[in-house]
């Protein structure tokens, strides 16, 4: 026997109940090639660690001519060197630093300096790509979410795991773990790193795949869970809120009407008249303001059951918005507010409910009002435009804009201002009105085939636009 060879005798290796191999003996000659071949989950890997002095065998003995040294690339490509061939050399005795042929001869590099991704690329490991990159994981089309994440040479550590949950927030990824152990402290710790899942070697790939899709459709469906959870807890919310500031909405102005009315009584015959009126007026005031919240009640609960009736003709939107103007005016002065309405050169045709498009413009030039300061200017101008209707036809339209210069609304709530019970958080200060306004408009607007949406200026307040259609939408 030669006294340069490795020698094994008697190699034994278990975990737990498995026995990975069991007194094995060989050895390994000068200028000796060997290959292990084996089924995934039978040993070579533990078998290459035991050889290098990774991993302790269960039994037997390795001797190692005190010559030798082994120089190794190892399973899971931890690189420090800039190349595979630099990272080889590592294993050369130091006078022999710059032998480069002697780790060519093993390791066959055919180009001296091939990148180290390059060879990760070549062993199929694309997950070291996305975890380096942050190149898009591999997706399916439908849930969007990961179905599978395979790995031929990285090691899944606590750390990586933790950077593949961070990856998306809304599409949890489940983590399978494939191994060769079966003992309960590697079952444990696998689940303690993250895994999802844990099956052992070898591995049968109809379990496999079918484990997978349990668990991703187990996740989708916690996912789906989750969401609607928040979304009716946030609808919830929202109509707390609003049957607050309705109860408060409803209280002021029944509060009014009562105490005038009361005071109005016990003057009678001991106030002068010109008094008397002015409760009188007070009271008549109020009783509008209710009688407008509880027409929004009503109106809303009429659109939402299909029950509101529209008589929908060509019209002029030029003459409601002059109509809109004068019932405002008294607001518009009594703010000092600029009214300036620019035709734009355009048809102001289309075809729509005067009624209800007259009520669509008085909500929204009056909270332009309402949230403009003093001495601004609100201005309303129209456009031609288009809209894609439900059938994917195309119709030409007219666009009018209601443009403010008040406080805006943030960018967030540019859409679900139009949701009912809702308020915008920075115009739900107290300046009254149920929430329900943009809702109804909504609801109207939706019922005309137009669109209705605000956006942000550049400078400073919000414009809200109004599409309608310029011919009849043939149901």
């Amino acid at each position: 026997m030669s006294t340069s060879a490795i020698k094994v005798e008697n190699l034994s290796k278990s975990f737990s109940s498995q026995i990975l191999f069991e007194d094995a003996s060989f050895q390994i000659n000068p200028r000796e090639r060997i290959g292990l071949v084996g089924r995934n989950g039978h040993g070579k890997t533990t078998l290459f660690r035991i050889l290098v002095g990774e991993e302790q065998p269960s039994n037997g003995t390795i001797t190692i001519p005190r010559n030798y040294r082994i120089g190794y690339v190892r399973q899971h490509l931890e690189f420090t060197r800039e190349t595979v061939l630099q990272e080889g050399m590592r294993g050369l005795r130091e006078e022999d630093h710059h032998k480069e042929w002697k780790v060519e001869k093993i390791i066959a590099v055919a180009e001296e300096n091939a990148r180290i991704n390059r060879a990760i690329e070549a062993g199929g490991n694309w997950l070291r790509k996305v975890l380096d990159e942050k190149d898009p994981v591999a997706t399916n089309d439908e849930s969007e979410y990961v179905d599978i994440l395979k790995s031929h040479n990285l090691k899944i550590t606590p750390q990586r795991l933790a950077i593949l949950k961070e990856m998306t927030i809304d599409n949890p990824i489940p983590i399978l773990m494939v191994s060769g152990l079966e003992d309960d402290e590697s079952v444990d710790k696998a689940f303690s790193a993250g895994a999802t899942e844990y099956i052992t070697k070898p591995i049968c790939w109809p379990l496999l795949i079918h484990r997978l899709k349990n668990i991703c459709a187990a996740i989708q469906a916690e996912t789906n869970l989750i969401r609607a959870k928040q979304s009716a807890d946030e609808a919830n919310r929202a109509k707390t809120e609003f049957l607050a500031n309705m109860s408060h909405e409803l209280r002021t102005p029944m509060h009014a009407i009562l105490s005038f009315a009361s005071m109005g009584n016990d003057k009678v015959g001991v106030a002068p008249d010109d008094k008397l009126q002015r409760y009188f007026s007070r009271i008549e005031e109020s009783g509008k303001r209710l009688l407008f919240m509880l027409n929004d009640l009503l109106d809303l609960s009429k659109l939402e059951a299909g029950k509101m009736s529209f008589l929908i003709d060509q019209g002029d939107l030029l003459a409601i918005v002059k109509k809109v103007e004068g019932e405002c005016q008294s607001l518009l002065v009594e703010k000092e507010l600029k009214l300036t309405i620019d035709g734009g050169g355009v048809s102001s045709k289309a075809w729509f409910d005067s009624d209800r498009i007259l009520q669509v413009i008085t909500n929204l030039l009056s909270n332009a009002i309402k949230f403009s300061p003093s001495n601004s200017e609100i201005i309303i101008s129209f456009k031609d435009d288009s809209l894609t209707l439900d059938s994917g036809e195309k119709v030409n339209a007219v666009r009018l804009t209601v443009r403010d210069q008040g406080i805006g609304i943030p960018e967030n709530e540019l859409e679900s201002v139009f949701d009912k019970f809702v308020q915008s958080s920075e115009t739900n200060t107290g300046a009254g009105g149920t929430g329900l306004g943009l809702a109804i408009c909504k609801h109207i607007v939706d019922f005309h085939s137009g669109n209705i949406f605000a956006e942000n200026n550049s400078d400073k307040g919000a414009s809200f636009h109004l599409v309608l259609p310029r011919n009849e939408i043939k149901e």
